[in-house]
């Protein structure tokens, strides 16, 4: 995958289920965040590239991948119906379809219709995120449930390999410089 395919991504959204709260009067029990979370990690059918899409909170990140490229969306959920618009991070245009009941989505790339599979995922599996405080450096992983892995880190607009994670480690090194590790669950919760 190239990043000029990626760029030209036209357009990709969500359907994600939910579960419909008890009035405040009858709930018990707050539901943490780990409750509230849905995570999804699949391959594009076309490519092979990852993919991982994690949503809490009304609020979506996704994250596609090979070795050598990826691309970052982000989104919300729709109050009514569970639809997610992904937008593309840089330029905030339309990005895809995802339907979670089906586990299959679509996106648009050079007037190409991609497809993929995304199956549900535990919080140890699918998207993870690494950003130096400069934020010259970002890396990324999609973690299989099969336990899978590809990751790209960028440093400076230089896309390179990442190293190998593992799920529940804080940081990674990544060409001498340490930088912490968030899972999907840590990036939508914290809010980064």
């Amino acid at each position: 995958m190239h990043r000029s395919l990626l760029v030209a991504a036209v357009a990709t959204g969500m359907m994600i289920t939910g579960c419909v709260a008890d009035p405040p009067s009858r709930q018990t029990a707050k539901v943490s965040a780990a409750e509230r979370f849905a995570g999804y990690a699949g391959v594009v059918n076309e490519t092979g590239n990852f993919l991982a899409v994690a949503v809490l909170d009304g609020k979506a990140r996704a994250f596609v991948c090979d070795e050598q490229d990826e691309a970052w969306f982000e989104g919300s959920v729709a109050k009514e119906g569970g639809m997610v618009t992904l937008l593309a991070a840089k330029d905030r245009k339309p990005a895809g379809f995802f339907n979670s009941l089906q586990g299959e989505g679509t996106f648009w790339i050079e007037g190409r219709l991609r497809t993929f599979k995304a199956a549900p995922v535990d919080k140890t599996a699918g998207l993870y995120r690494a950003q130096s405080a400069n934020g010259q450096l970002v890396a990324g992983w999609v973690l299989l449930p099969n336990g899978d892995q590809v990751g790209v880190a960028t440093r400076n607009g230089v896309n390179q390999p990442a190293p190998p994670i593992k799920p529940g480690q804080a940081t990674v090194t990544i060409g001498g410089e340490q930088v912490p590790l968030k899972s999907g669950l840590q990036q939508l919760s914290s809010g980064g």
